[in-house]
């Protein structure tokens, strides 16, 4: 299930191109309409989404020893990236872990270190029903990281777009923690978010499931 639902997320994503409308709302009566969605997404569906990624398995030795293999570890300790699980391998050699023994995905088996870091990321947007025929898109970035205790999902909002009649407006945090600002001009484009501004690669997109109540089929 998995699976099939980041392939249909996968063929759902670079949907956003460019969009005209009138201005709407200000930021202050955004944010009021807005308040209490932050908390609407879904981690499960994230975490599935992240199986159509380059699924890996960071593993190490445990107990931890800096001069392996002098001397003989206890067991392996795994954490895989497309199920988000953290369990222990029967293996002797980390190398010989191609298959998630939890999830059944196979995988790139890496070595896990001490350090924190990010090992997937993208870009995911959310369509949310409003008042009336109103609809909100709420745009993240996702980053799955890796820490000494396993793996975690942290998501950090970047754009919130407001589709109504006759109105298409888009609002936007260009840092962390920053205010909301309104994206002027009758015209904008959607998301991106780069892995190298030099190389113009881009972190893959995705928009999530979206129900019907939230097309007005309900």
């Amino acid at each position: 299930m998995g699976t099939a639902l980041g392939e249909q997320a996968a063929a759902r994503s670079t949907l956003w191109i460019y969009f005209e409308g009138a201005a709407g709302m200000t930021v202050e009566e955004m944010l009021a309409e807005c308040r209490g969605t932050e908390g609407t997404l879904d981690m499960d569906e994230l975490q599935d989404l992240l199986r159509v990624l380059d699924p890996c398995i960071y593993a190490r030795h445990e107990p931890y020893i800096e001069s392996y293999p002098d001397d003989e570890p206890a067991y392996i300790r795994c954490a895989c990236t497309a199920c988000g699980k953290v369990f222990a391998s029967s293996h002797k050699r980390i190398k010989d872990i191609t298959r998630c023994p939890e999830c059944g995905t196979p995988v790139t088996p890496k070595r896990w270190g001490n350090q924190y870091k990010r090992v997937n990321a993208f870009l995911y947007t959310h369509l949310i029903r409003g008042k009336g025929r109103a609809v909100w898109a709420r745009s993240y970035r996702v980053e799955q990281m890796l820490c000494e205790d396993g793996l975690a999902i942290e998501t950090t909002p970047v754009s919130i777009y407001h589709f109504d009649d006759g109105v298409t407006e888009k609002f936007r945090q260009y840092a962390f923690g920053a205010s909301w600002e309104r994206v002027k001009g009758e015209r904008f484009t959607g998301d991106t978010w780069y892995k190298s501004v030099m190389q113009r690669t881009m972190h893959p997109e995705f928009i999530g499931h979206i129900d019907k109540e939230t097309l007005g089929l309900v």
